[in-house]
């Protein structure tokens, strides 16, 4: 019932491949794949995507808004 072809096994380092299977290598990446994906929206229907859409958002603006060390001593190396 709703079986869906998974295509050929993938062989090799997925991050390194053609792009065809292209695997998300940040949050930003991933949550715009969760946003467009119609597969997981008709599985778990459009308000469970958008909520964890809507939570990775504010993850990555948590991060975003956080100061690393780096930056901070980056910042008085250039004053």
């Amino acid at each position: 019932e709703g079986r869906i072809d998974p295509g050929p096994p993938l062989t090799g380092d997925a991050y390194e491949g053609d792009g065809s299977d292209h695997i998300p290598t940040t949050l930003r990446e991933a949550t715009e794949s969760l946003r467009g994906s119609r597969m997981l929206r008709a599985a778990f229907g459009d308000a469970v995507v958008d909520h964890y859409v809507r939570m990775a958002e504010w993850e990555q603006e948590a991060f975003d808004a956080a100061v690393t060390d780096w930056e901070i001593a980056r910042g008085f190396e250039r004053a």
